[in-house]
């Protein structure tokens, strides 16, 4: 169904998709971003990945495209992190999708971990 909060992602999906239009570049890894469109067209929600456990390679978020697309979220209208409260949550998963092809994304499933009373499984949560 909906997302808990719409007004955090307003606008992300489209926003997405318009600024790889202006660059002129697919998805690196078109499997993450099936789910990533699947979902939204299904539900008008995004994807996210379990982030109470992640490892990342710093360099990768310093290469010059990929800092050039966080810096879209900020500094081109919408200014969508800054208006609409745009997360770290979605835009890593939307940001693997586009700039990482699938052999550099390693996700792994754990058995869960429980938190209070709620048992949470692993992996990229959809809706």
């Amino acid at each position: 169904g909906n997302p808990k909060y719409p007004e955090y992602i307003a606008g992300l999906y489209d926003f997405t998709v318009a600024y790889m239009k202006k660059v002129g570049m697919t998805p690196s890894n078109p499997e993450l971003w099936a789910i990533i469109q699947n979902t939204w067209e299904d539900t008008q929600n995004l994807p996210v990945f379990q982030t109470n456990f992640e490892v990342t390679r710093k360099s990768f978020y310093q290469r010059a495209d990929v800092a050039q697309w966080h810096e879209s979220l900020t500094e081109i209208e919408p200014f969508g992190v800054f208006r609409h409260r745009w997360g770290d949550a979605q835009t890593r998963v939307i940001t693997l999708a586009m700039f990482a092809r699938k052999e550099e994304i390693l996700l792994r499933n754990h058995p869960g971990y429980k938190h209070g009373k709620l048992l949470l499984d692993g992996g990229l949560k959809g809706p």
